[in-house]
């Protein structure tokens, strides 16, 4: 994709909100968008033609909108890079499920390429030696319940 071609946060959201909708229907309605995005139907039509501008999408006038074979290909990688580093987030750092869907949400739209590659040779690496992956993961989890008795402890000192 051309730098001016670039995305903002918010047409990756709903690039990627279309494309789950496609997944599961095969196609997307602006109402739904709206729906699961919670906005305003005219923002989703906004954004819908600014997509359509960029070729990554296809809309007949009040129509469904379906992914063009770019869009589908650049919502893939949205939805890959989300997928990973909530992954991470859940995985590696035991963040809860709804707090690493959020924040993984944000950070999608800024990592930097080299922090996203890292993130994904971490997990890979962690799949390649399961015993190795296992015992660290383990390690942080117990060492993450040492660090929080251990500021409990202090906090109820400060009474």
């Amino acid at each position: 994709m051309k730098k001016s071609n670039k995305l903002s946060a918010s047409l990756e959201d709903y690039l990627k909100t279309i494309k789950i909708l496609c997944d599961d229907k095969g196609f997307a309605r602006v109402k739904e968008i709206s729906k699961k995005l919670n906005v305003e139907m005219p923002s989703v039509t906004l954004a819908i033609k600014s997509l359509k501008k960029k070729g990554l999408i296809l809309q007949e006038k009040y129509g469904y909108a379906e992914l063009t074979p770019n869009g589908n290909k650049v919502s893939e990688k949205i939805c890959n890079r989300y997928k990973k580093i909530k992954k991470f987030l859940e995985k590696v750092l035991n963040i809860d499920p709804r707090i690493a869907k959020e924040e993984a949400c944000k950070m999608e739209h800024l990592i930097k390429p080299h922090t996203f590659n890292r993130i994904t040779s971490f997990l890979n690496y962690l799949n390649e030696y399961p015993e190795i992956g296992n015992s660290i993961l383990e390690s942080f989890k117990l060492f993450l319940e040492i660090e929080s008795k251990t500021k409990n402890k202090n906090t109820k000192g400060d009474d």
